[in-house]
């Protein structure tokens, strides 16, 4: 089971993360937002620093593939981890129970 978040708005809101990832403590999923990772705040830079198949990997091991619009800001996360998870402890790898 795989999780993508997409948004198409275009404003942007609050600040967004470090590049240094989603802490352990937020790992949470909501419409707008996986983890630290701020649909239509957060930005390539700031999430990848550089666009490098080596950045996008260090995040591909950690389950979380990101797209952005124009090669700036993000528009979808796809969740392949069990570490993020819905309000409702829906996860990755839950059974249909």
């Amino acid at each position: 089971m795989l999780v993508t978040l997409t948004w198409f708005g275009c404003s942007k809101s609050g600040s967004g993360p470090s590049a240094t990832g989603a802490t352990s403590s937020d790992r949470a999923i909501s419409p707008n937002r996986v983890g630290d990772y701020r649909i239509g705040a957060s930005t390539l830079p700031e999430i990848l620093g550089a666009d490098t198949a080596a950045n996008r990997r260090v995040f591909s091991e950690k389950g979380l593939e990101f797209e952005f619009n124009q090669g700036k800001e993000l528009t979808a996360v796809t969740v392949s981890s069990q570490d993020y998870e819905l309000k409702n402890g829906l996860r990755v790898g839950s059974t249909a129970e």
